[in-house]
């Protein structure tokens, strides 16, 4: 005969049957405290089998892995005993830029949160580019009296400084009025930033 046991933590169903074993006094056949003859019934998918008081009891499985709405991180629940709470769904975000909308029910991409994050990329690409062509060290010997061969000279460094400014100002302004993903990434793309010192 076949017993249908629970694990021995969770009390669930494994789904794996076992052949009992036989008294060697009787030759009947032995059943455990927590095995049972009978067959647990499977409920709906999202379901689990625990055996309760003797019976098999058909409970909600929230086991899989959940994404919290406000940030998009992914948590993993283990223990049944674990109802997740409204501030998680079982989908997942398609990618950085994602905000969870409760009236879709669903993951929505935020144009806004992106614009922002292409503007943070193009204030440092701004700043790295203009300290290749004239590091901020060059600037500080200059003022402390330390004189360079041309171009670098306190005026050639504002008017550099004025000119990936303003080139930084027009991206960001564009970026802003941008309707979409592509048309922001189109934006960034056509950056025309200075490719050498700019001479007052």
């Amino acid at each position: 005969m076949k017993l249908y046991y629970p694990a021995g933590t969770t009390r669930e169903y494994t789904g794996t049957p076992k052949v009992a074993e036989v008294c060697q006094l009787t030759g009947d056949p032995i059943l455990p405290g927590a095995a049972s003859w009978t067959l647990p019934v499977y409920g709906e998918n999202e379901c689990a089998v625990l055996r309760s008081d003797g019976t098999w009891e058909i409970v909600p499985d929230y086991r899989c892995v959940w994404y919290d709405k406000i940030t998009g991180a992914e948590t993993r629940v283990t223990d049944l005993r674990v109802i997740p709470g409204n501030n998680l769904t079982r989908k997942a975000p398609t990618c950085p830029f994602d905000r969870f909308d409760e009236a879709a029910g669903d993951w929505i991409f935020d144009i806004a949160r992106y614009r922002s994050a292409r503007i943070d990329e193009v204030s440092a690409t701004s700043f790295a580019r203009r300290g290749e062509l004239f590091p901020d060290y060059r600037r500080d010997n200059l003022i402390a009296g330390i004189v360079y061969d041309e171009p670098y000279t306190l005026e050639n460094y504002r008017a550099t400084v004025e000119a990936f400014r303003a080139e930084y100002y027009r991206l960001k302004a564009a970026i802003e009025a941008a309707a979409t993903r592509a048309a922001v990434d189109s934006v960034v793309a056509g950056a025309q930033w200075p490719d050498e010192i700019v001479e007052a």
